[in-house]
């Protein structure tokens, strides 16, 4: 698992930096180096649960905000304008581009919170 938690932690640092250019760079930076920090502590075998419980938390709740932007890009009909240029007109396109975001950082936390459940109840039960 050390392997995934190394790849993870500098793909989430390399999507921290390509954020700066987006129109709320601090939230999205914030974001990915969060996921990136859990990672890393993931590799180390470190980690304190509820640091990562934090992350789950606060990625549900963004997640939440973007779902609607999400479902509105389902119904469009047009799926392939999520590759497109973002417009005025189609809002939803971002909203989709975050929401995945958010869900690819959910899902690297939840896995580092799962790793840390197990090695706790081994090193409990030793």
């Amino acid at each position: 698992m050390k392997i995934v938690n190394l790849f993870l932690t500098v793909l989430f640092i390399l999507f921290a930096i390509f954020q700066w250019n987006d129109p709320d760079p601090v939230l999205w930076v914030l974001v990915y180096v969060f996921t990136a920090l859990v990672c890393l502590q993931g590799y180390f075998g470190r980690g304190k649960l509820y640091f990562v419980i934090v992350g789950i938390v606060t990625f549900t709740a963004l997640a939440a905000t973007k779902a609607p932007g999400m479902i509105n890009w389902l119904q469009a009909g047009e799926q392939s304008e999520i590759f497109g240029e973002m417009t005025t007109d189609r809002p939803y396109i971002e909203d989709t581009r975050e929401f995945f975001g958010l869900l690819m950082a959910l899902a690297a936390v939840v896995f580092n919170a799962f790793l840390l459940r197990k090695r706790n109840k081994i090193t409990s039960s030793t």
